[in-house]
């Protein structure tokens, strides 16, 4: 899903677009953003799935933001809806179409950050690994990853793709940069990518069945689980299960 920038003033929506690009950067989460000068030319490219979140400027020529706002709702009331205005007297008509925030211009980091964090924390926004692959930067989406596996000096990453991303690291620095990603106080990642015998850490959202020695992933290959971990494997799998099903609700 995308982020949209709607705003008739280009020098607004580049200044917004490089706070919001910063927040995300820092958060190692990939997100797109698509930039509109008017109300009429945004309309004309929303779909109701394709924008988890919309920044609209209220007063635009042609139609306005809050007009933006209400064809929006007729669509849907998933997607996010945050109030770009220089002035604060809109919170009975943005009650109304169910707004998420407001910024105020001038707008500063410090108002962007705050509204991309909750932004965040009630949204799935793609996260990204960065690693090295021939000496040039790479990122990996992480809900693309099947399983890693470390083979002497190197990391052996398996996409849903297909692709095998080869890195100079360890494992251990590989489930460092995944676990920093967690959301304070949470262990939803420790859960959802466990050691499950030496070399290897795979990715229990792409199991399809927990076998005995292995995890069989939904691609086809088989993970094997080592004997001493299997009992401890049995019950991370029920717990990331259960996690995920609370996760949902």
């Amino acid at each position: 899903m995308e982020l949209a920038i709607v705003d008739d003033l280009k020098s607004d929506c580049r200044l917004l677009a490089k706070m919001i690009s910063e927040f995300l950067e820092t958060q190692k989460i990939t997100c797109p953003i698509q930039i509109f000068t008017s109300g009429e030319k945004f309309l004309e490219n929303f779909t109701p799935n394709r924008y988890m979140a919309v920044f609209l400027d209220i007063y635009m020529d042609g139609i306005s933001g809050m007009e933006a706002a209400r064809q929006i709702r007729q669509s849907t009331s998933r997607t996010a809806i945050i109030f770009v205005t220089s002035e604060e007297g809109f919170a009975l008509e943005g009650y109304r179409v169910q707004a998420m925030d407001y910024l105020v211009k001038p707008i500063c980091a410090d108002q962007v950050y705050s509204v991309m964090e909750r932004l965040t924390s009630r949204s799935r926004l793609p996260r990204y690994l960065q690693v090295t692959e021939n000496r040039l930067p790479r990122h990996i989406l992480l809900e693309d990853i099947l399983y890693a596996r470390s083979i002497g000096h190197f990391l052996e990453i398996y996409l849903d793709s297909g692709d095998m991303c080869r890195s100079y690291m360890t494992l251990d620095s590989f489930l460092q940069q995944i676990y920093a990603m967690e959301e304070p106080g949470k262990s939803f990642l420790k859960l959802q990518f466990p050691v499950c015998c030496r070399g290897y850490a795979v990715n229990l959202e792409k199991v399809i069945v927990s076998e005995a020695e292995n995890f069989l992933l939904k691609n086809g290959t088989r993970i094997p689980i080592s004997r001493p971990k299997r009992k401890e494997m049995q019950k991370n799998y029920a717990d990331f299960i259960f996690a995920r099903t609370r996760k949902n609700l």
